[in-house]
């Protein structure tokens, strides 16, 4: 079993979440965006990823406690 593969959809989601994430702050962090207005909307996509994917966490948590969802 290859333990970099994702091996259930949260593990998935959460994968491609950190890859969306890390491409944008890669390209912040390098001076990447052409204007401010791009760097603005890059920023708020790394606000929306990060809480995505805390919200992610969350359910996953839940969802393997057994709780309401």
């Amino acid at each position: 079993m290859d333990i970099n593969k994702p091996q259930t959809v949260f593990d998935w989601l959460q994968l491609k979440l950190h890859e969306n994430l890390d491409s944008l702050s890669e390209t912040v962090s390098t001076g990447g965006a052409q204007d401010f207005a791009q760097y603005q909307r890059m920023v708020g996509q790394i606000e929306g990823i990060t809480l995505a994917e805390r919200e992610l966490l969350e359910l996953k948590e839940k969802f393997y406690r057994d709780e309401d969802v």
